[in-house]
């Protein structure tokens, strides 16, 4: 039970005078106007009818904030850059876009009423007033705030301040720290923890009742960092990393795990409907829990004017903006625009495929159609609204589509809201986290504790055995680049008996940027090129002959049959070909597969470096068209699957066979009970593959990644370095993806991190497999984000819109 309880916060407010030239009286509006509070500052311009307001505001660091704004005669027209503006007594109350919260933030609205001004505008941050400019006060005052808040009967009782000054009926969201809380529902979250050197695994489980909106807060032991984490969305706040639920993760049984690096979790809170229902360990620290949020009530939407739902200036988003075009009657005529705005390449806007759009409304769907003519497929659930555009949903550069919508009023908010553009990728694809850089490492100017967080974890010669099978999911180390020469037992391509090699550094380098990039094991991708061509595998068994290699003075056979033009991953043209369209960002119009994919016995051949990252490409090509296909589906699958290795198994086997294979199974529709029951999949679904591939890649995968002895490493100077690069920037980027002035400042940097890295090893060169993911990881903060862009294009879009698995 909670006792509502009057809080009185006493805010002392600074109002600088400085800058302020608003200086009429109501009902004398000038024709524009500016104002400036500290952090706070706008411009207005009027006209007629209403005027435009437009907000700037600096911050600290990113917030989320809230600016509260008092109209005067007259009301709110339409807005723009901010979320859903809901009403609080007199003030209209602007929250944070996700993609607009500072430091350096602003937003726009419109007033309408020939007379109509701002009289107070309030930032708020949390639940401090940061900054206030008030008409009629410009000089310093003090004033008391009131809010009603929910508090727990449990907690300490909060003392009322009162100051005697005039009361202003201000919303503020309030916030009571107390310690320790009582428990809402003590026993429902469950922790496991597994450790090793330098890092541990937390594995929780929730036992919620129900599916429910839960939130996970955790907070970290000092110096300590989050590595991968799975089954959950992440977020920061006030030193607590926050997890939330993905869609098909929320109950009434949830779980996800998450790696803790040098360190460990001092505290972690499972909280429903801001309360605190359960905590870990006993007498953990406790995090703050908000106040209940004030009851949103909706605002009139505008008559004119575009209101946007994506950040016009956001060159890899489509931009989509709604205008209200009229409003007579019962009947709301709605124009929705989309546009690929981008009039050039830009990386990850080439092109945009878009699954559907959805929207809210409770009034009733009388129409939607194309400006130009015809209609899309929409649907309509409930208070949801679904429309597919079909072949209109390729957005090229400079394309437009204009829709309109027709909603006969009804409800408490029949104005459309909660936009959503949802493109054709799987919206909770996991690429997860294999370790960073230090957080204080910063471009131009950095030192060698800015590279390395903990040199005894960074050097440590030990290695933990792990099981990770396709995708690195939990890293054996988070600095350093694990692969094990291990022997093999498992009959490989007929040979009775194998040993994994790696051919030369340059290939271990492609390998390593592949693990990085893409976040595919390496030991998986040695094993994939062992089946395929004997491209890192070498036998002494008496009936293969090859390539003579000595090993720790040991002789053996390499087959590979090194003038294949498939190379030693047998990726065959079609495909590259395909990969090519669909990752437009990845491969420039010239690629060749050829060029790519044919090794030689000249270790400098470019194509030992690029192989392994066009395998990779090719994996990940895979991946995506099951998560575009099935969505939350894919991640539900890995959770309830009880063969640890399905993932790999379905990804291996669509390599080998093609991803009409996987297509042809039906796992993830009629035969998904069997699919996620199945003790072994390959055997269940009859997936072994040509030759055996499937299994064969899974054991070597497995025994490489059990090696704890064998570990490959080599020497890499400078002029290994700057060759690998030079090869990535030539191979890998489409022409204006990275500037040459950004390539040279990451090379820069990258000859920096070089220098103190080699001081460990007498400073001409580095380690393989304890520096060279550190020198990517500084490459690749240069490099354009999201790292891993989306596949797109007509060719991606009706593959992935007909892919039916």
């Amino acid at each position: 039970m909670g006792l509502k309880r009057l809080l009185v916060l006493v805010v002392a407010v600074v109002v600088l005078s400085s800058g302020i030239n608003f200086s009429w009286a109501l009902g004398n509006r000038p024709s524009e106007g500016t104002g400036v509070a500290g952090k706070l500052s706008f411009k207005a311009t009027f006209w007629n009818t209403g005027g435009q307001y437009t907000v700037d505001m600096k911050l600290d660091s990113p917030a989320e904030w809230k600016v509260y704004v008092k109209i005067e005669n007259g009301e709110l027209g339409n807005y723009w850059n901010t979320g859903q503006v809901y009403r609080e007594k007199d003030y209209y109350v602007f929250p944070a876009a996700s993609w607009n919260k500072g430091p350096m933030a602003s937003f726009g609205f419109i007033v309408t009423g020939s007379e109509a001004v701002v009289s107070e505008i309030l930032l708020v941050v949390g639940s401090e007033i940061v900054d206030r400019w008030s008409m009629e006060n410009t000089s310093t005052s003090t004033t008391t705030y009131t809010t009603t808040s929910q508090t727990p009967t449990q907690t300490t009782p909060t003392t009322q301040t009162t100051t005697p000054t005039t009361t202003t009926s201000t919303p503020v969201t309030s916030t009571t720290t107390s310690a320790p809380p009582s428990l809402v529902k003590p026993g429902s979250m469950s922790v496991k923890v597994t450790s090793w050197t330098g890092a541990s695994q937390y594995d929780v489980t929730l036992n919620l009742g129900e599916a429910l909106d839960w939130m996970v807060k955790v907070k970290l032991s000092p110096g300590a960092r989050l590595g991968s984490y799975w089954s959950v969305n992440r977020a920061e706040e006030d030193g607590w990393i926050i997890f939330t639920p993905l869609t098909w993760n929320k109950g009434p049984t949830a779980s996800f795990g998450f790696i803790v690096q040098n360190g460990e979790a001092e505290s972690i809170a499972l909280i429903v409907n801001n309360q605190i229902w359960d905590i870990w360990p006993e007498n953990a620290p406790v995090p703050s829990v908000p106040s209940p949020a004030p009851e949103q009530s909706p605002v009139s939407q505008p008559s004119q004017g575009l209101v946007n739902i994506t950040d016009p200036n956001d060159p890899d988003e489509l931009y989509a903006a709604y205008r209200i075009v009229s409003e007579t009657g019962d009947k709301i005529t709605v124009e929705l625009t989309l546009a690929n705005k981008n009039t050039h390449y830009v990386w990850n806007g080439w092109c945009f495929d878009i699954k559907n759009i959805t929207f809210e409304t409770t009034g009733k769907v009388l129409s939607i159609k194309y400006a130009d003519g015809g209609e899309p497929v929409y649907n309509v659930n409930g208070n949801l609204v679904t429309i597919d555009l079909t072949w209109r949903g390729i957005f090229h550069l400079n394309t437009t589509v204009k829709i309109i919508i027709e909603i006969q009023k009804s409800g408490d908010n029949p104005y459309p809201h909660n936009f959503k553009i949802h493109y054709l990728r799987g919206e909770s694809i996991i690429y997860p986290t294999i370790g960073e850089l230090p957080a204080s490492w910063k471009p131009g100017n950095f030192t060698l504790s800015d590279l390395i967080a903990d040199p005894k974890s960074y050097y440590d010669p030990h290695v933990k055995p792990h099981q990770n099978g396709f995708i690195m999911y939990n890293p054996p180390h988070p600095t350093q680049i694990i692969i094990g020469l291990a022997d093999i037992d498992y009959p490989l391509n007929l040979a009775s008996s194998a040993r994994m090699w790696v051919p030369n550094k340059y290939f271990a380098m492609g390998l390593a940027l592949a693990y990085e990039w893409f976040k595919v094991n390496p030991n998986f991708l040695m094993a994939l090129a062992a089946k395929e061509n004997w491209g890192t595998a070498v036998t002494k068994d008496p009936a293969f002959k090859g390539y003579k290699v000595i090993i720790d003075e040991e002789e053996y056979y390499w087959p590979v049959q090194i003038d294949h033009p498939d190379g030693i991953f047998q990726v065959e043209s079609g495909n590259f070909n395909q990969i090519k369209a669909y990752y437009p960002d990845i491969f420039p119009d010239t690629a060749d597969h050829d060029d790519y994919m044919k090794v030689s016995l000249d270790p400098n051949d470019t194509a030992w470096i690029t192989s392994p990252i066009v395998a990779a490409v090719s994996l990940t090509m895979e991946r995506e068209l099951l998560y575009a296909a099935v969505g939350d589906k894919y991640n539900e699958f890995l959770r309830l699957a009880k063969d640890p290795w399905a993932e790999t198994e379905i990804i291996d086997f669509g390599y080998n066979r093609g991803v009409g294979a996987i297509e042809a199974l039906k796992i993830f529709s009629d035969n998904w009970e069997k699919a996620i029951n199945a003790e072994v999949l390959w055997k269940e679904f009859n997936m072994e593959g040509f030759g055996g591939h499937v299994p064969t890649v899974i054991n070597i995968t497995a025994t490489m990644d059990m090696e704890t002895e064998r570990i490959y490493d080599a020497n890499l100077t400078w002029d290994d370095i700057e060759y690998f690069f030079t090869v990535v920037r030539q191979k890998f980027f489409r022409p204006g993806a990275i500037s040459d002035e950004e390539w040279n400042a990451m090379m820069r940097d990258v000859k920096r991190a070089y220098d103190l890295l080699s001081q460990h090893w007498g400073g001409d060169h580095i380690s393989y497999r304890y520096d060279f993911l550190t020198i990517l990881r500084v490459a690749m903060k240069h490099w354009p984000e999201p790292h891993i862009p989306r596949p797109t294009g007509d060719d991606w879009y009706y593959h992935a819109r007909n892919y039916n698995p």
